[in-house]
Protein backbone atom coordinates (compact mmCIF):
# COMPACT_ATOMS: atom_id res chain seq x y z
CA UNK A 1 0.00 0.00 0.00
CA UNK A 2 1.57 3.92 -0.87
CA UNK A 3 2.39 5.70 1.87
CA UNK A 4 0.13 8.69 3.01
CA UNK A 5 1.68 12.11 2.86
CA UNK A 6 1.32 15.07 5.63
CA UNK A 7 2.81 18.63 3.87
CA UNK A 8 3.40 21.20 6.29
CA UNK A 9 3.66 24.89 5.42
CA UNK A 10 3.73 27.46 8.27
CA UNK A 11 2.76 30.78 5.94
CA UNK A 12 3.39 34.29 7.45
CA UNK A 13 3.17 37.62 5.11
CA UNK A 14 3.76 35.29 2.20
CA UNK A 15 0.69 36.42 -0.48
CA UNK A 16 3.22 36.93 -3.33
CA UNK A 17 4.52 33.66 -3.21
CA UNK A 18 2.03 31.19 -1.42
CA UNK A 19 0.23 30.85 -4.79
CA UNK A 20 3.14 29.37 -6.20
CA UNK A 21 3.71 27.19 -3.45
CA UNK A 22 0.99 25.27 -3.06
CA UNK A 23 0.31 25.23 -7.02
CA UNK A 24 3.46 23.15 -7.48
CA UNK A 25 2.39 20.68 -4.61
CA UNK A 26 -1.33 20.11 -5.00
CA UNK A 27 -1.33 18.07 -8.64
CA UNK A 28 1.32 15.68 -7.02
CA UNK A 29 -1.73 14.98 -3.99
CA UNK A 30 -3.96 12.17 -4.24
CA UNK A 31 -6.99 11.75 -2.06
CA UNK A 32 -5.49 10.20 0.97
CA UNK A 33 -2.94 12.58 1.52
CA UNK A 34 -3.34 15.91 3.00
CA UNK A 35 -1.68 19.97 3.16
CA UNK A 36 -2.03 22.02 6.12
CA UNK A 37 -1.59 25.35 5.83
CA UNK A 38 -0.77 27.44 9.17
CA UNK A 39 -1.50 31.26 8.72
CA UNK A 40 0.96 32.29 11.91
CA UNK A 41 -0.94 35.76 12.33
CA UNK A 42 0.09 37.30 8.98
CA UNK A 43 -0.36 41.27 8.37
CA UNK A 44 -1.24 40.91 4.56
CA UNK A 45 -3.56 38.73 2.97
CA UNK A 46 -2.43 35.48 3.08
CA UNK A 47 -4.71 34.06 5.47
CA UNK A 48 -7.59 34.54 2.97
CA UNK A 49 -5.75 32.62 0.15
CA UNK A 50 -4.81 29.63 2.89
CA UNK A 51 -8.71 29.78 3.79
CA UNK A 52 -10.11 29.73 -0.01
CA UNK A 53 -7.64 26.85 -0.96
CA UNK A 54 -9.00 25.24 2.03
CA UNK A 55 -12.56 25.52 0.97
CA UNK A 56 -12.19 24.56 -2.91
CA UNK A 57 -10.36 21.52 -1.95
CA UNK A 58 -11.03 18.47 1.32
CA UNK A 59 -7.05 17.63 0.89
CA UNK A 60 -6.28 21.23 2.08
CA UNK A 61 -6.55 22.07 5.92
CA UNK A 62 -6.39 25.46 7.16
CA UNK A 63 -4.98 26.41 10.62
CA UNK A 64 -5.58 30.23 11.78
CA UNK A 65 -3.03 31.08 14.54
CA UNK A 66 -2.24 34.48 16.49
CA UNK A 67 2.13 34.69 15.48
CA UNK A 68 3.56 32.44 17.58
CA UNK A 69 7.11 31.91 15.23
CA UNK A 70 7.72 29.49 12.81
CA UNK A 71 8.57 26.50 15.66
CA UNK A 72 4.36 27.29 16.80
CA UNK A 73 3.16 26.92 13.23
CA UNK A 74 5.07 23.88 12.47
CA UNK A 75 3.94 22.11 15.98
CA UNK A 76 0.41 23.05 14.82
CA UNK A 77 0.45 21.48 12.17
CA UNK A 78 2.72 18.33 13.41
CA UNK A 79 -0.26 18.34 15.74
CA UNK A 80 -3.06 18.35 13.22
CA UNK A 81 -0.99 15.46 11.03
CA UNK A 82 -2.68 11.96 10.02
CA UNK A 83 -0.01 11.11 7.16
CA UNK A 84 2.38 8.50 7.42
CA UNK A 85 4.95 10.22 6.42
CA UNK A 86 5.75 13.79 7.06
CA UNK A 87 7.13 17.15 4.37
CA UNK A 88 7.70 20.24 5.68
CA UNK A 89 8.14 23.83 3.29
CA UNK A 90 8.43 27.32 3.43
CA UNK A 91 5.72 29.48 1.65
CA UNK A 92 8.16 31.30 -0.70
CA UNK A 93 9.41 27.95 -2.12
CA UNK A 94 8.48 25.47 -4.15
CA UNK A 95 9.14 21.93 -5.31
CA UNK A 96 9.43 19.54 -7.97
CA UNK A 97 6.27 17.96 -9.62
CA UNK A 98 8.09 14.74 -9.01
CA UNK A 99 8.93 15.09 -5.64
CA UNK A 100 6.50 12.36 -4.05
CA UNK A 101 6.36 10.02 -6.12
CA UNK A 102 10.61 10.48 -6.20
CA UNK A 103 9.77 9.87 -2.49
CA UNK A 104 7.57 6.48 -3.26
CA UNK A 105 9.59 5.05 -5.25
CA UNK A 106 12.09 5.31 -2.66
CA UNK A 107 10.08 3.44 -0.08
CA UNK A 108 8.50 1.13 -1.96
CA UNK A 109 12.25 -0.29 -1.84
CA UNK A 110 12.60 -0.17 1.50
CA UNK A 111 10.39 1.66 4.58
CA UNK A 112 13.36 4.25 5.45
CA UNK A 113 13.28 5.99 8.55
CA UNK A 114 14.86 9.35 7.15
CA UNK A 115 15.19 10.45 3.33
CA UNK A 116 17.12 13.69 2.78
CA UNK A 117 16.81 15.03 -1.12
CA UNK A 118 18.41 18.16 -2.13
CA UNK A 119 17.61 21.86 -2.25
CA UNK A 120 18.63 23.76 -5.19
CA UNK A 121 18.44 28.04 -4.77
CA UNK A 122 16.41 29.73 -7.21
CA UNK A 123 17.98 30.75 -10.54
CA UNK A 124 20.90 28.10 -9.74
CA UNK A 125 18.92 25.13 -11.76
CA UNK A 126 21.55 22.63 -12.86
CA UNK A 127 20.77 20.22 -15.96
CA UNK A 128 19.16 16.99 -14.85
CA UNK A 129 21.21 13.79 -14.02
CA UNK A 130 20.54 10.31 -12.95
CA UNK A 131 20.39 10.81 -9.16
CA UNK A 132 23.30 9.42 -6.34
CA UNK A 133 22.02 7.25 -3.41
CA UNK A 134 23.80 6.27 -0.67
CA UNK A 135 22.15 3.94 1.50
CA UNK A 136 22.41 3.17 5.08
CA UNK A 137 20.49 0.36 6.47
CA UNK A 138 22.21 0.36 9.88
CA UNK A 139 22.73 2.41 13.35
CA UNK A 140 26.00 1.84 13.02
CA UNK A 141 26.41 2.96 9.50
CA UNK A 142 24.61 6.20 9.36
CA UNK A 143 25.89 7.92 12.62
CA UNK A 144 29.25 9.02 11.61
CA UNK A 145 26.80 10.42 8.37
CA UNK A 146 24.86 11.98 10.78
CA UNK A 147 27.79 13.93 12.59
CA UNK A 148 28.99 14.56 9.15
CA UNK A 149 26.33 16.40 8.34
CA UNK A 150 25.82 18.40 11.76
CA UNK A 151 29.24 19.27 11.20
CA UNK A 152 28.67 20.69 7.84
CA UNK A 153 24.70 21.97 8.54
CA UNK A 154 23.51 20.15 5.51
CA UNK A 155 21.35 18.77 8.45
CA UNK A 156 19.67 21.95 9.47
CA UNK A 157 17.12 22.53 7.17
CA UNK A 158 13.72 20.53 7.69
CA UNK A 159 12.75 21.03 3.70
CA UNK A 160 13.33 18.54 1.27
CA UNK A 161 13.09 15.92 3.58
CA UNK A 162 10.61 12.92 4.46
CA UNK A 163 10.07 11.74 7.92
CA UNK A 164 7.90 9.20 10.00
CA UNK A 165 5.32 10.55 11.79
CA UNK A 166 5.54 7.59 14.07
CA UNK A 167 8.69 8.44 15.29
CA UNK A 168 7.81 11.93 15.61
CA UNK A 169 4.66 10.90 17.93
CA UNK A 170 6.36 7.82 19.59
CA UNK A 171 9.17 9.91 20.59
CA UNK A 172 7.28 13.44 21.52
CA UNK A 173 9.63 15.15 18.93
CA UNK A 174 8.19 19.19 18.68
CA UNK A 175 10.33 22.08 17.12
CA UNK A 176 11.69 24.14 20.56
CA UNK A 177 9.14 27.19 21.29
CA UNK A 178 10.14 30.69 21.58
CA UNK A 179 13.02 29.84 18.91
CA UNK A 180 12.90 30.96 15.33
CA UNK A 181 16.28 30.55 14.87
CA UNK A 182 18.59 26.84 14.39
CA UNK A 183 15.10 25.31 15.07
CA UNK A 184 15.16 23.43 12.67
CA UNK A 185 18.70 22.12 13.37
CA UNK A 186 17.25 21.70 16.58
CA UNK A 187 15.04 19.43 15.43
CA UNK A 188 16.51 17.33 13.23
CA UNK A 189 19.47 16.46 15.78
CA UNK A 190 16.95 15.50 17.91
CA UNK A 191 14.96 13.40 15.59
CA UNK A 192 18.84 11.57 14.27
CA UNK A 193 18.89 9.96 17.76
CA UNK A 194 15.58 7.82 16.72
CA UNK A 195 16.76 6.66 13.22
CA UNK A 196 18.20 3.58 12.40
CA UNK A 197 17.74 3.64 8.56
CA UNK A 198 18.57 6.85 6.15
CA UNK A 199 18.90 7.55 2.37
CA UNK A 200 20.29 10.41 1.00
CA UNK A 201 19.79 11.55 -2.59
CA UNK A 202 21.06 14.49 -4.66
CA UNK A 203 17.73 14.47 -6.75
CA UNK A 204 16.52 18.44 -6.78
CA UNK A 205 12.90 18.23 -5.46
CA UNK A 206 13.02 21.77 -3.54
CA UNK A 207 13.67 25.17 -4.81
CA UNK A 208 14.64 28.11 -2.53
CA UNK A 209 13.16 31.63 -3.24
CA UNK A 210 15.37 34.02 -0.83
CA UNK A 211 13.62 37.45 -1.67
CA UNK A 212 11.20 37.32 1.39
CA UNK A 213 13.07 38.62 4.29
CA UNK A 214 9.89 39.03 6.03
CA UNK A 215 9.32 34.82 5.79
CA UNK A 216 8.89 33.13 9.26
CA UNK A 217 12.22 31.05 8.44
CA UNK A 218 14.57 34.05 7.30
CA UNK A 219 13.29 36.97 9.45
CA UNK A 220 15.55 38.73 10.88
CA UNK A 221 15.85 39.02 14.68
CA UNK A 222 16.81 41.23 17.15
CA UNK A 223 17.23 38.62 19.88
CA UNK A 224 20.05 36.22 17.94
CA UNK A 225 21.66 35.08 21.31
CA UNK A 226 18.86 34.27 23.52
CA UNK A 227 17.31 32.24 20.43
CA UNK A 228 20.96 30.24 20.27
CA UNK A 229 20.34 29.66 23.67
CA UNK A 230 17.05 28.10 23.25
CA UNK A 231 18.16 26.20 20.73
CA UNK A 232 20.91 24.64 22.47
CA UNK A 233 19.61 24.08 25.53
CA UNK A 234 17.01 21.72 24.03
CA UNK A 235 19.83 20.26 22.01
CA UNK A 236 21.60 19.50 24.80
CA UNK A 237 18.68 18.01 26.87
CA UNK A 238 17.75 15.97 24.25
CA UNK A 239 21.24 14.53 24.16
CA UNK A 240 20.89 14.23 27.89
CA UNK A 241 18.04 12.38 27.57
CA UNK A 242 18.30 10.07 24.78
CA UNK A 243 19.09 6.36 25.05
CA UNK A 244 22.56 6.32 23.07
CA UNK A 245 25.63 4.69 23.86
CA UNK A 246 28.15 7.59 25.64
CA UNK A 247 30.29 7.59 22.82
CA UNK A 248 27.26 8.46 20.41
CA UNK A 249 26.78 11.46 23.12
CA UNK A 250 30.20 12.86 22.92
CA UNK A 251 30.25 12.95 19.11
CA UNK A 252 26.72 14.66 18.52
CA UNK A 253 27.80 16.96 21.50
CA UNK A 254 30.79 17.75 19.93
CA UNK A 255 29.91 18.15 16.28
CA UNK A 256 26.97 20.29 17.78
CA UNK A 257 29.59 22.78 19.12
CA UNK A 258 31.47 22.37 16.09
CA UNK A 259 28.20 23.57 14.46
CA UNK A 260 28.28 27.07 16.52
CA UNK A 261 31.79 27.57 16.19
CA UNK A 262 31.45 27.37 12.29
CA UNK A 263 28.77 29.82 12.71
CA UNK A 264 31.11 32.86 12.87
CA UNK A 265 31.92 32.51 9.40
CA UNK A 266 28.60 33.56 8.39
CA UNK A 267 28.51 36.51 11.15
CA UNK A 268 31.34 37.85 9.26
CA UNK A 269 30.12 37.77 5.71
CA UNK A 270 26.82 39.20 7.47
CA UNK A 271 29.64 42.38 8.48
CA UNK A 272 31.17 42.78 5.35
CA UNK A 273 27.41 43.10 3.70
CA UNK A 274 26.34 45.47 5.99
CA UNK A 275 29.26 47.67 4.62
CA UNK A 276 30.97 47.53 7.68
CA UNK A 277 34.56 48.63 8.12
CA UNK A 278 37.29 46.34 8.77
CA UNK A 279 38.35 47.82 12.32
CA UNK A 280 34.77 47.25 13.36
CA UNK A 281 34.64 43.70 11.28
CA UNK A 282 37.53 42.76 13.50
CA UNK A 283 36.01 44.05 16.57
CA UNK A 284 33.12 41.95 16.78
CA UNK A 285 34.73 39.24 15.48
CA UNK A 286 37.06 39.22 18.43
CA UNK A 287 34.47 39.79 20.80
CA UNK A 288 32.86 36.30 18.89
CA UNK A 289 35.74 34.34 19.15
CA UNK A 290 35.86 35.39 22.84
CA UNK A 291 32.56 34.28 23.33
CA UNK A 292 33.23 30.89 21.84
CA UNK A 293 36.41 30.07 23.68
CA UNK A 294 34.90 31.04 26.98
CA UNK A 295 32.64 27.97 26.47
CA UNK A 296 35.43 25.77 26.41
CA UNK A 297 33.66 23.67 23.41
CA UNK A 298 35.44 20.11 21.80
CA UNK A 299 35.34 19.63 18.45
CA UNK A 300 35.96 16.34 16.33
CA UNK A 301 39.13 15.45 15.90
CA UNK A 302 38.91 15.63 12.37
CA UNK A 303 41.51 17.96 9.88
CA UNK A 304 38.51 19.67 8.23
CA UNK A 305 37.46 20.57 12.23
CA UNK A 306 40.76 21.73 13.45
CA UNK A 307 40.71 23.78 10.16
CA UNK A 308 37.67 25.42 10.75
CA UNK A 309 38.03 25.98 14.59
CA UNK A 310 42.09 27.08 14.88
CA UNK A 311 41.50 30.31 13.99
CA UNK A 312 38.56 30.82 16.33
CA UNK A 313 41.09 29.59 18.97
CA UNK A 314 43.59 31.39 18.14
CA UNK A 315 41.50 35.05 17.66
CA UNK A 316 43.02 35.21 13.97
CA UNK A 317 39.73 37.26 13.17
CA UNK A 318 41.92 38.86 10.07
CA UNK A 319 41.50 35.16 8.40
CA UNK A 320 38.09 34.48 9.42
CA UNK A 321 37.34 37.92 7.70
CA UNK A 322 39.76 36.82 4.87
CA UNK A 323 37.46 33.22 4.56
CA UNK A 324 34.42 35.46 4.84
CA UNK A 325 35.35 37.47 1.94
CA UNK A 326 36.02 34.54 -0.32
CA UNK A 327 33.05 32.75 0.63
CA UNK A 328 30.82 35.92 -1.09
CA UNK A 329 32.39 35.42 -4.50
Amino acid sequence: MSPCYSVIIPVYNAEKTLCRCVDSLLPQLRDQDELILINDGSRDGSGAICAEYAGRDARVHFIDQKNGGVSSARNAGLDAARGDYVLFMDSDDWVSGDLLSAASALLAESDWDWIRFSICPEGKESPAQPPTLHAFRTRKELFPRIIDEICNKTINSPCAKIYRRDILEREGIRFPLGASVAEDRALNIRYSMFVNSYLTSDQIVYYVNTENEDSLSRKQHADLSAQFEITGEFVRQAIAGAVLPESEKKLYRRAYNFGVCRGIYKDAKDLRREGLSWAKRQRALWKACGEINRKHMRYPKTKYCRAITLPVRLRQTWMIDLIAGRLLH
